[in-house]
């Protein structure tokens, strides 16, 4: 109902809330200071993960079983792959084509869509985030 307010905890981020409707409630669900909810019948606690907009990483808690707000998850990876959250080493750099011109067909993680997108490498100075097929790519990134 309209009862429920959002808190936005920003805890020094510097951050902006996105223009677009569907960003804005992504950003708003993993913004929004999660509830460990309350005891209700038939109900069991189960451990669940909620996006911490202070340190961006997903952290278990304990859930009560009734109520709470949309910031749960039933795994981390649901909650990352959720609330957009950039993975340690080289499944989080930037895609880098290098600066040489041989195309070859590579595939990248692209972290913001939780998808390996196929791009083409120059052959030299790229970074890590860079695997020859996308099978390759998933193994390493999509977990």
């Amino acid at each position: 109902g309209f009862s429920e307010i959002p808190t936005i905890t920003m805890g020094g981020s510097s951050e902006e809330i996105p223009d677009d409707k569907a960003e804005r409630a992504v950003w708003m669900t993993c913004h929004t200071e999660h509830s460990s909810g309350t005891p209700c019948p038939g109900a069991a606690n189960r451990t669940m993960f909620y996006h911490d907009p202070r340190t961006r990483k997903c952290t278990s808690f304990t859930f009560f079983g009734c109520g709470g707000n949309d910031n749960k998850f039933y795994t981390r990876l649901q909650c990352k792959r959720f609330c957009k959250v950039r993975p340690k080493g080289r499944c989080g750099e930037e895609m880098e084509q290098g600066i040489c011109r041989a195309l070859l067909p590579r595939y990248y993680f692209d972290w913001k869509t939780w998808q390996c997108l196929r791009f083409y490498y120059g052959g030299c100075h790229g970074n890590g985030n860079n695997f020859e097929t996308r099978e390759e790519c998933e193994r390493a990134c999509k977990r």
